[in-house]
């Protein structure tokens, strides 16, 4: 052997070009980014809803145990004893309350309408159904969508002030704003 180094090297050098290299690596794809659920797209619509309404001072926000919300304007004398039609200042505070619901397509509105305990079961019935209804029309016209919305009466069956004194009546006479989910 003349020249083992030579060789040596020669061996080496052969050696490295025989070997193969791997492929380059594929690039990693970006995780997967989770969407929401229903359920966490109406927790977020509901919270959002809730901080909003509770500035009004018009407004109680009282959150149920079940998520549900109810919400309740402060005021006597929204409606007159025996009609549907809602007081002027009472329809700014209800278009209020649709505005804040319109964009929040998570939500769904159930308006439960009120009444004194005077006059019949039967007539109280209509007027607190019709009560409703008049709500539901301006929630519609202040662009929530009438799928989203659902008007019940339920008559002199849940007063919230006792029906012994004219104010406690008026208090009584009233619609609810119940925020269900709409899953």
């Amino acid at each position: 052997m003349k020249h083992p180094v030579l060789i040596t090297a020669f061996v080496a050098l052969t050696l490295s070009a025989c070997a193969t290299t791997p492929p380059p690596a594929e690039p990693t794809p970006p995780p997967a980014v989770e969407q929401p659920t229903p359920a966490q797209i109406w927790q977020q619509q509901r919270t959002e809803l809730m901080q909003e309404l509770r500035a009004n001072p018009f407004l109680s926000v009282t959150e149920h145990g079940n998520g549900d919300v109810l919400i309740q304007i402060r005021s006597a004398g929204a409606y007159r004893r025996g009609k549907s039609s809602f007081s002027e200042e009472q329809g700014k505070v209800l278009g209020e309350i649709a505005t804040a619901v319109r964009s929040r397509d998570a939500l769904r509105v159930k308006l439960v309408g009120h009444t004194d305990s005077a006059g019949s079961a039967e007539g109280n019935l209509r007027l607190s159904t019709e009560r409703a209804e008049a709500v539901r029309e301006l929630f519609v016209s202040t662009g929530v969508d009438a799928a989203r919305i659902e008007a019940v009466g339920v008559g002199a069956d849940e007063p919230i002030a006792p029906n012994t004194s004219a104010e406690g009546r008026a208090v009584n006479r009233r619609v609810d704003v119940l925020i269900v989910p709409a899953l």
